[in-house]
């Protein structure tokens, strides 16, 4: 298998001088020739709240009561009666 290049995408937006510095990184690495940046829009946003999103929405929801859990610190010793 050859493989022609490859497409990184990042947990978050970068800054100017980050993104100058990890170019400069990427650029420094055997056998690379051009690194572009892609400016981010508001459809990034989006998407990354969509992929946080949709793991949760999988998750079945039983119906009736909630139970609110319990401190695992007994409230005498936070100081409170």
């Amino acid at each position: 298998m050859s493989i022609k290049g490859l497409v990184v995408h990042f947990r978050r937006g970068l800054d100017d001088h980050e993104a100058e510095r990890t170019i400069n990184a990427l650029i420094m690495i055997k056998g690379v020739i051009k690194v572009s940046p892609v400016a981010a829009g508001y459809e990034d946003d989006l998407n990354r709240q969509r992929v946080k999103r949709e793991p949760r929405d999988k998750i079945p929801i039983r119906q009736g009561r909630c139970r609110l859990l319990r401190p695992a610190v007994r409230p005498e010793v936070l100081g409170r009666s």
